[in-house]
C-alpha cells in the first residue's frame, strides 16, 4: 500500500517549462542533469524551484500527464541517437549574463537608484543618442560621464548633455552632505544652494544664495555673486 501511494504521489509531481535565460536571471542554477530543449532555450524544472515566483505563469505538467510525455518525445526535446551535444554550461551562463546586462540597460531608468548607487553601475546606463524621448530623472551616459535629465524633451544633435544644455541636463555626482568637512563636488552645470559648501579645483566655497538654476561658470568666477571662498 505504501509503495502504491509513493507511485501515486510521484505521478502528481508538477514540472514547469521555463525560459532558460529567465531561470538563470532569477538565480536558478541549471544543472547538467536538468532536461533542456534541443536549442537550449528552455529547461524543465521541478515546481519547488518556482515556489518563490508564484506570480509567474508557466506551463505546468504532472509527470504522468499524456501531453507532457508527448512533449518530451517531440523533436523540440529529443535528440536523435548520437546527436546530443556536450553542453558547455559556462558558455551558456555567459550568454545569460549578456542578456541580463542588456535587460538591465533597458530597464535601469525605471529603478529608483540614488546618485551614489547609479554611479556604481554607471556602465549599465544607456548611451545618449538623438531622437529619443527622455523624461525628467532619467540618466544617460556621454563618454564616461553620467547625466540626469532635468526637463523632459526629445533629444537632438544640438541638445547633447553639456554645460551648454544646463537647462536640460545635470551631471550625476556622488552624494555629499554639503558641510565644510564634506563639501559637494562642483561639476557644472549645477544648481547650488545657500549655506552649502562646494569644492572645485581643491578650493572650498560656501554658497551665499540659491542660484535657482544650473550654473555653468567656475566657482572662482562666481565669488561675490553666489559664493565666497572658505
Amino acid at each position: 500500500m505504501n509503495l502504491i501511494n509513493e507511485v501515486l504521489n510521484f505521478s502528481d509531481v508538477k514540472y514547469a517549462i521555463v525560459d532558460l535565460l529567465w531561470a538563470k536571471s532569477h538565480g536558478i542554477e541549471i544543472l547538467p542533469e536538468m532536461r533542456t530543449s534541443t536549442d537550449q532555450s528552455k529547461v524543465i524544472l521541478h515546481e519547488e524551484y518556482l515556489a518563490p515566483f508564484d506570480d509567474e505563469d508557466f506551463p505546468r505538467y504532472s509527470f504522468s500527464d499524456p501531453s507532457f510525455v508527448e512533449l518530451l518525445n517531440s523533436e523540440e526535446w529529443t535528440y536523435s541517437e548520437g546527436e546530443q551535444p556536450v553542453i558547455n554550461r559556462q558558455f551558456s551562463r555567459l550568454l545569460a549574463l549578456d542578456e541580463l546586462n542588456k535587460g538591465a540597460t533597458e530597464e535601469i531608468n525605471t529603478y529608483d537608484l540614488s546618485p551614489s548607487e547609479a554611479l556604481q553601475v554607471k556602465d549599465r546606463y544607456p548611451e545618449w543618442e538623438t531622437g529619443i524621448n527622455v523624461k525628467t530623472g532619467e540618466r544617460y551616459r556621454v563618454e564616461d560621464v553620467l547625466w540626469e535629465c532635468i526637463k523632459e524633451h526629445t533629444t537632438q544633435d544640438n541638445w547633447k548633455p553639456s554645460m551648454a544644455t544646463a537647462s536640460l541636463w545635470k551631471v550625476v555626482d556622488e552624494e555629499h552632505k554639503g558641510t565644510i568637512d564634506d563639501p559637494i563636488l562642483y561639476t557644472p552645470p549645477m544648481e547650488i544652494f545657500k549655506d552649502k559648501y562646494y569644492i572645485q579645483n581643491g578650493i572650498k566655497y560656501k554658497c551665499t544664495r540659491n542660484s535657482e538654476q544650473p550654473l555653468t561658470h567656475d566657482l572662482s568666477a562666481l565669488v561675490g555673486l553666489y559664493v565666497e571662498k572658505v
